[in-house]
């Protein structure tokens, strides 16, 4: 029997100890928060390494789940030695969203968990910290999150109305509710008192206003918030800094700057400053399927303006767009117009957003191609999208682009690494 996780309420701590042992829980609980790393180092799970891989190597995509239901919206990232890819299956009345473990290959660790659902699952994130990954997606408007592989655990809900959503290092959550942007973290001084069992922090707000798509980064020492907020001219994308404890570091940074929609950023700490990378479509471009272009823009640690913002030269309509870095410089993947219609593209970018090497295609058929997802594992770089295909079925993809010291021989392309994606207990075949 496949394991399915059911969403339950908030789990709460009943432990009761004697008074002097609480009171040293908790002064040790109240203070854990203030502590931070000497260095600005990231988690140990996203390490930096500092180098730049001069060019990289793309293998051949491989299929890493099929469906005759809808696969889509895969969230990847790594330990270094491993992947956690995860990515909604959508049915009616129901989905669901599974958890893969990938060899550094690509090829799935067995079947993955299944996190069953009543409503509509979807917007699935993933990052970790030195402890494990931490996922989170929406079922309808509720938020859940779960730490994959503690002890003992299951999904937990944080909101009950909750519009967009991501997940950060350290139980970090970032979510829109009601034109509210809230944060928690496991470094919030929790709400508990002596002899009262530990209880969920209140999440705190972080900024007001008609906000989408947040996205968070780490360095080590505080957090870095990003999201898209309608403003005069279009939307723009916004920065806050943010300390363990939920204080907010000085003003938000307005980091686009023309007019447009700017949506969908995706941001990440190079050990030194913040990169973040988004699209934006113009409304007087011409044709839909070449409105959107990609921007790029470096913030730095501190201070309320960007060190710079620019347009990144692709060809073509550019949507979608994800990052990883490994400190000393950036992949892109998105969502780009090629012969076919629509393709997934990559390119390395240095910290100034110079294009370095060739822009790489990654996939050569006719599919409908969306939602790349990239992380990076020491070695190289992988990247996960889905597809949808002609005779209504749908796939999971994965490409590995190592670096040129350390291309490994991976699988042929389409090897047969597919799972039960729509859990009827066949494996998924075309």
């Amino acid at each position: 029997m496949k394991p399915k996780n059911t969403p339950k309420k908030p789990l709460r701590v009943a432990r009761h100890v004697a008074p002097v042992a609480a009171l040293a829980a908790v002064l040790t609980t109240a203070c854990a928060w203030q502590a931070a790393p000497e260095k600005h180092a990231p988690p140990a799970l996203r390490p930096l390494t500092g180098e730049v891989c001069n060019h990289i190597v793309p293998q051949a995509p491989i299929t890493i789940a099929t469906s005759r239901v809808e696969a889509q919206n895969p969230v990847l990232q790594s330990d270094g030695q491993s992947y956690a890819l995860a990515y909604a299956i959508r049915s009616t009345p129901t989905s669901h969203i599974r958890l893969l473990t990938l060899d550094k290959q690509g090829v799935p660790q067995g079947e993955g968990t299944l996190f069953s659902a009543d409503g509509q699952s979807r917007q699935p994130a993933i990052d970790g910290d030195g402890s494990g990954f931490y996922l989170s997606w929406l079922e309808g408007t509720r938020l859940n999150a779960i730490r994959v592989n503690a002890p003992e655990a299951s999904p937990r809900i944080y909101s009950e109305n909750a519009q967009s959503a991501a997940s950060g290092p350290w139980g970090a959550l970032v979510w829109v509710s009601q034109n509210t942007l809230f944060f928690r973290s496991d470094s919030l001084p929790p709400a508990t008192g002596i002899g009262v069992p530990r209880k969920e922090p209140k999440p705190l707000a972080i900024a007001h206003g008609p906000i989408e798509d947040p996205a968070i980064a780490w360095t080590g020492h505080f957090y870095a918030i990003v999201w898209s907020q309608a403003m005069s001219g279009g939307r723009q994308i916004m920065l806050q800094r943010v300390l363990n404890d939920g204080s907010l570091m000085g003003a938000p940074v307005r980091v686009s700057g023309v007019a447009g929609i700017a949506q969908k950023p995706s941001v990440v700490w190079t050990g030194w400053d913040f990169a973040i990378a988004w699209a934006t479509a113009y409304a007087d471009e011409g044709a839909f399927d070449n409105r959107f272009r990609i921007f790029f823009a470096v913030v730095p640690e501190k201070g309320t303006v960007p060190a710079l913002t620019r347009q990144l030269d692709f060809r073509g309509s550019a949507d979608e767009v994800s990052m990883a870095t490994s400190g000393s410089e950036m992949v892109l993947a998105w969502v780009g117009s090629s012969e076919m219609g629509a393709a997934i593209f990559a390119q390395r970018i240095d910290k100034t957003g110079t294009l370095l090497g060739e822009t790489i295609q990654l996939n050569t058929d006719d599919a409908m191609c969306g939602r790349p997802a990239i992380a990076f594992d020491r070695d190289g770089y992988a990247i996960a999208w889905h597809e949808a295909l002609d005779d209504a079925s749908y796939r999971i993809r994965f490409a590995k682009l190592a670096c040129a010291s350390s291309a490994e021989a991976l699988p042929a392309p389409d090897a047969d690494t597919a799972v039960d994606s729509d859990s009827d207990g066949l494996k998924d075949v075309f």
